[in-house]
């Protein structure tokens, strides 16, 4: 008889869009990394899967009856916790649910094995057992290679420890397995496997009152980034750029179509920066045209776009992405971004020539920054949608991520009372951490809540105003006296 393996994309505690509207009309896409591994597991096991995540879009207490119902409606002996490889976002604050989780199902039933998979294992390493002491065993690096050997490994009840790329706890404390795990050939991996979506679905609908009739997902051509920038990566092979084939990418899209049909579909792609390699874009685009895949958004760096670029990216996406951050070059090289602020504006001007919308990712309160800097990035995100210059502009809080430069070096950054690992979140979550000697915590969060009113200010007016409009400089005495008084302590 075959053992049960639930895989589990965790969910993080609610955005604070998501506080004020629980059921906000929006679905987050879905990650499909735990999905390959189902596929690796899905020949000698008997696998589920359950994107919670998706289901729990504004997780509360009294939903915990409703949670522990749907984990006792499978019969399972192993769990296997998974998030993102590369991701922090949808990493970090995901420790929140797998607390709850293993908690609970060690309640129930000991002999319950709990697996954690994705970047927190290699990020944060046996310090998850002091977090989470329900947890069995952590693995470090991308598993999807040697997952299968793992888990018989683990049934068989064979002694683990030797084997690499793992932490178990034993009776000496925790054993510490060499090497990192790395995928070496990333076209010999399955398709995820799209038909185990089935259960997620249903749950969506029952939890949330409504279904998903569009599926979104997020899939992935390539993995790593060339860059290091000091509030990314975290990883040993973070810099070990590689892509898959453009075949194995149409064999993706054939399969996931097969199985759900115009149902599913690719809004994003996961990749950290999918426009470094020329070839690998142009095989990418060469079978998206085929299936008439339409992206909400491809990201690229400023440094590296240009007209041919954006000819290529314009076949399958209406909008490019680029990762301005911030507009103040000293706080640019403080985070080791390598770009300046005008580099940003030449690839705006080289999109908008090309006829591509322009979206801005904005990253509020990094290290460096000042209330006058603040008020200084503001204004620019202000003039930048009111002239038009782009056309959209996402801002983000800093989260100083486990084992990246920032969090490694942190009092020489300036970055003092970092908080919970489960409140990082990026897209609205309360700032943990403060800047020594610049700015508190609230005064960040405000600082982010600004720069959501003031986007949505621009584009409310930015079709009413003159042509030749120029936005008048800021009032920082104004602004100086209205940031201080949100005080209180570092």
């Amino acid at each position: 008889m075959k053992r049960n393996i639930l895989i589990v994309q965790p969910f993080r505690k609610p955005k604070f869009k998501e506080i004020i509207v629980k059921n906000y009309p929006f679905w987050e896409v879905i990650n499909v990394a735990p999905l390959v591994t189902a596929a690796m597991l899905k020949d000698q096991y008997d696998v589920q899967f359950l994107s919670l995540q998706n289901v729990f879009k504004s997780y509360q207490s009294d939903q915990a009856k409703e949670l522990y119902e749907i984990l006792d409606s499978y019969d399972v002996d192993l769990v296997i916790f998974h998030t993102d490889y590369f991701m922090s976002n949808s990493s970090t604050a995901s420790l929140f649910s797998v607390k709850i989780i293993c908690d609970y199902l060690k309640q129930k039933n000991n002999g319950i094995i709990t697996m954690l998979l994705g970047k927190n294992g290699e990020t944060l390493g046996k310090e998850l057992f002091n977090i989470i002491d329900t947890l069995d065993i952590v693995v470090k690096g991308e598993a999807d290679e040697f997952i299968v050997d793992l888990v018989d490994r683990v049934f068989e009840s064979t002694d683990i420890k030797g084997f690499p790329y793992i932490y178990v706890k034993d009776s000496e404390g925790v054993y510490c397995g060499e090497g990192v795990g790395k995928v070496k050939n990333v076209d010999s991996l399955p398709v995820p496997a799209y038909e185990l979506l089935e259960d997620t679905l249903k749950w969506i609908e029952i939890v949330n009152k409504m279904p998903m009739n569009t599926i979104p997902v997020a899939i992935r051509t390539s993995y790593g980034c060339p860059r290091k920038c000091n509030f990314c990566g975290g990883m040993k092979f973070w810099n070990a750029y590689y892509v898959r084939s453009g075949d194995k990418i149409d064999e993706e899209l054939v399969y996931m179509h097969k199985i759900w049909g115009d149902r599913i579909k690719v809004v994003f792609l996961a990749d950290e920066l999918f426009t470094v390699n020329e070839q690998h874009v142009k095989a990418v685009i060469e079978v998206f045209q085929k299936h008439k895949v339409m992206l909400n958004g491809v990201f690229s760096r400023v440094d590296i776009f240009n007209d041919d670029l954006a000819r290529e990216i314009k076949k399958v996406s209406r909008t490019v992405v680029f990762g301005a951050e911030n507009c103040d070059d000293k706080i640019l090289e403080l985070a080791n971004k390598q770009q300046k602020f005008e580099d940003v504006l030449r690839a705006c001007d080289i999109a908008k020539r090309q006829e591509l919308d322009v979206s801005l990712e904005w990253v509020v309160g990094l290290p460096g920054e000042s209330i006058e800097s603040a008020i200084k990035n503001l204004n620019m995100i202000y003039l930048l949608l009111i002239n038009k210059v782009v056309d959209n502009v996402n801002t983000y809080v800093f989260c100083p991520h486990p084992n990246t430069a920032f969090y490694n070096e942190k009092e020489n950054f300036g970055i003092i009372n970092v908080r919970e690992y489960e409140d990082m979140l990026e897209e609205g979550g309360f700032p943990q951490y403060a800047l020594k000697n610049s700015m508190n915590s609230t005064q960040i969060f405000v600082y982010y809540l600004l720069s959501q009113l003031i986007i949505q200010d621009a584009q409310q007016n930015k079709d009413y105003l003159p042509a030749k409009y120029v936005p008048g400089d800021y009032n920082f005495e104004a602004f100086h006296e209205f940031i201080s008084n949100m005080g209180g302590s570092l």
